[in-house]
């Protein structure tokens, strides 16, 4: 399957967040950016997660990533690991 990022519509902003877990349960970490719709980063986020599974981490990357984001909700696109979620 390819991925390829794609810009968010003219006045939009997007939510991309991405997960990783060193074994299952265990130790991971949890990224994200907001970016407009010219492909310019707003804000980032990168932090540690306790112990936990791929999934649960994952969501996690998704929760902080809409907690720091303060822009209008309806005119963003979220998105994360294609293979575990997709929201628009």
């Amino acid at each position: 399957m390819e991925v390829k990022w794609e810009t968010p519509h003219l006045g939009s902003y997007k939510l991309n967040t991405d997960a990783s877990v060193k074994q299952s349960p265990g130790p991971g970490g949890i990224g994200g950016l907001i970016r407009v719709h010219l492909g310019h980063r707003i804000i980032g986020f990168s932090e540690h997660t306790p112990h936990t599974n791929p999934i649960r981490t994952e969501l996690l990357a998704m929760r902080r990533g809409l907690q720091i984001d303060v822009l209008d909700a309806e005119a963003g696109n979220h998105q994360s690991d294609p293979g575990v979620s997709r929201t628009k």
